[in-house]
């Protein structure tokens, strides 16, 4: 398969008059070969020695995020794709981790949601999420992005994030009251503020028994 591609010299460089309706089919991963020849009025020139270039996709999704609040920010922790954009295990084309969060599950970033975003320039795991609101849920998503753009947001885990700040208090009065929402028996266990996915507990009230007396 080839693909032909033709510039037009601007100031310093070639600029592609319609780069749109241009595509060459390949597989992430595949080796292409570039060669660049000039051409005037009557003629072109003799071809350049070829360059190999790979073909690069979207990274895949990450996996195993992981939430827990350092101070007043929440660290999100991941594994990065094994496929970062040219179909194997190569760390290269990624630059940038991104972690969000937000007050709603589409995570809009305008109207009456609360959204926030942090990046990591050059990738890797841990992404601190600063600025949240305290005793509020969020949701938290994280991908990676490349040269070509970010993680399918379609195959991008989301997981919730119960954000809280403990008040200056003595060690003997520190506690985290919360109740289930919706409103019901079974309360959910979160740990380092993050939910877990499948744990839960019970919750059963119940009086003291009254003093014994002696026949």
């Amino acid at each position: 398969t080839s693909l032909d591609l033709f510039a037009a010299w601007s100031g310093d460089r070639f600029v592609l008059a319609d780069k749109s309706s241009l595509r060459l089919n390949c597989t992430k991963g595949d080796a292409v070969s570039v060669e660049v020849s000039a051409r005037n009025l009557y003629i072109a020139g003799p071809a350049s020695t070829a360059a190999g270039v790979t073909a690069m996709g979207l990274p895949g999704a990450v996996q195993n995020v992981a939430a827990s609040k350092v101070g007043v920010s929440v660290e999100i922790e991941f594994d990065e794709p094994e496929d970062t954009g040219f179909g194997n295990s190569s760390s290269e084309a990624v630059l940038e981790s991104v972690a969000q969060a937000s007050t709603c599950s589409a995570f809009p970033r305008t109207g009456k949601c609360e959204f926030h975003e942090t990046v990591n320039a050059g990738g890797g795991s841990p992404v601190v999420l600063t600025g949240l609101t305290n005793r509020t849920v969020y949701y938290v998503r994280a991908f990676v992005r490349n040269l070509v753009g970010d993680s399918p947001l379609a195959d991008t885990p989301v997981i919730l994030v119960d954000y809280f700040t403990l008040p200056v208090l003595t060690d003997e009065s520190k506690v985290r009251v919360a109740r289930p929402y919706p409103p019901s028996v079974a309360y959910h266990v979160w740990q380092n503020g993050a939910k877990q996915s499948t744990a839960n507990i019970a919750l059963t009230v119940f009086s003291l028994p009254s003093a014994l007396t002696t026949a």
